[in-house]
């Protein structure tokens, strides 16, 4: 054997024994390198957990495919062959218009019933990542089966919902009602306010779900309470969220590959470390003070570097 080939298998051996073993020359990680607050967590779960991330999106968007599937079928195949029917008045247009929107709201309250375990489960592992504990797909399917009834019915009801507030607000402006002006204002009001406070809930309802045992009514309870506590930043994640919405409305020949492969999970990821930040700070309401705070964070510090304590790191 030449010295060449001799070289060239040890610098193979070294390569193979870094990729299983790490970088020797690394130092260890410690809780000082972890990052600093959510936004800095937000990034480093992505690149340290990307391909899991991947996985998970996709395990999320299996359970997605029925409404997927129906919803693209509604807008690019059924709708554009209505509107190419000639002869109809555009009153007739729009009125089909809402006979489809009506038929796919009322379709989608099952297709996203099911889809609620799977929800469950992304948050699990999505939790674990966040607190920087161990996770993977079989985790996913243990919260699954674990919380199937809880999240299948949350689903339920909020589909339920969406839909209430459509036929609510389509009677009162679109249908010809003889419905007073005055009571059209307070329902479209009573609408909005509904939509709002679920908005804000659905924020914080499966990190809940996920992370305390609790009822359903504890469940929907503590996630009221936690939205209205923390108004200013549930608005500013749920204008983000319409503003990623909006994005892939315009952009949705690549936006819409991006929310196939990852855009879900982003979404999840998102609103689980908000609902981490919001657990900390009412720790004592929620644990009775007993459960540990910033995990996945470094140790709070005060302007020379000390570390703060504070609660149960």
């Amino acid at each position: 054997m030449t010295k060449a080939n001799m070289e060239g298998e040890w610098h193979m051996g070294k390569l193979f024994n870094r990729l299983i073993n790490g970088n020797p020359d690394k130092k260890d990680f410690t809780k000082a390198d972890l990052p600093d607050n959510r936004f800095e967590q937000f990034f480093d779960v992505i690149k340290i957990r990307f391909t899991g991330l991947l996985t998970v999106n996709l395990l999320y968007v299996l359970f997605l495919l029925p409404i997927l599937i129906f919803g693209m079928w509604v807008f690019f195949i059924g709708l554009p062959e209505m509107g190419e029917i000639k002869g109809w008045s555009d009153q007739e247009h729009m009125e089909e218009f809402f006979a489809y929107l009506n038929s796919f709201l009322m379709i989608c309250v099952p297709l996203y019933t099911i889809a609620g375990p799977a929800r469950a489960g992304m948050y699990y592992v999505l939790r674990n990542w966040s607190w920087g504990e161990h996770a993977q797909a079989r985790d996913f399917w243990v919260e699954f089966k674990r919380s199937w009834k809880t999240a299948a019915l949350y689903n339920f009801l909020s589909s339920l919902l969406i839909y209430a507030c459509y036929f609510w607000s389509y009677n009162a402006f679109v249908a010809q009602s003889a419905m007073p002006t005055a009571v059209r204002y307070i329902l479209a009001a009573v609408v909005a306010i509904l939509l709002i406070v679920y908005l804000m809930m659905d924020l914080y309802v499966y990190p809940l779900m996920v992370t305390y045992k609790l009822s359903f009514r504890q469940l929907l309870k503590n996630a009221l309470l936690i939205a209205l506590a923390q108004v200013p930043q549930a608005v500013a994640c749920i204008l983000c969220v319409g503003a990623a919405v909006i994005l892939t409305a315009l952009l949705w020949q690549v936006m819409a590959v991006v929310a196939l492969l990852i855009g879900f999970v982003l979404v999840a990821l998102a609103k689980m470390l908000l609902a981490n930040s919001s657990f900390d700070r009412f720790n004592k309401q929620l644990t009775g003070g007993t459960a540990p705070v910033r995990r996945g964070l470094a140790p709070k510090k005060d302007k020379l570097g000390r570390v703060i304590k504070s609660g149960k790191e």
